[in-house]
């Protein structure tokens, strides 16, 4: 289990809505919040960390018929 500021949290939930709701990419999600990352490289290690997560957790693995876990 991975535990975070509550900074870092909202930006992790910031990036997942760019990312996921608005269909941003990382050198539009620098330009629209320039204060919360430093570059694109940044952000793509983040998205990378949220996917990640999103990869091992089981509910949304059942939710989605998706085998193994």
């Amino acid at each position: 289990m991975e535990f975070h500021t509550l900074p870092h949290a909202r930006a992790m939930a910031l990036l997942a809505h760019c990312m996921f709701v608005e269909g941003l990419r990382p050198r539009q999600i620098v330009a629209a919040y320039p204060g919360s990352w430093r570059d694109e490289r940044e952000v793509s290690v983040d998205a990378y960390r949220i996917r990640r997560l999103l990869r091992r957790d089981s509910q949304l693995r059942e939710l989605f018929g998706l085998a193994g876990g």
